[in-house]
């Protein structure tokens, strides 16, 4: 069996690290102000890092977590 692409970048722990990187870094470099403008006029990146996780997991092979919420 096929390991899936979360398993082989190291599982949901790994990848929870790099969403949260990818939003620190959205958070403080220039080139990130105009997502964070958009997401701070909605839910705020707090939400955003949640939901991407989420949505991604799933799409990466691992637990649909954003379609057990439906």
């Amino acid at each position: 069996m096929t390991p899936s692409a979360l398993d082989q970048i190291g599982g949901e722990t790994i990848f929870r690290k790099l969403v949260n990187k990818f939003y620190d870094l959205i958070e403080i470099m220039p080139e990130g102000a105009l997502i964070k403008k958009l997401h701070d006029r909605g839910h705020g990146l707090e939400h955003v890092r949640h939901e991407q996780f989420n949505s991604l997991s799933g799409f990466l092979g691992g637990r649909p977590f954003y379609q057990e919420k439906l």
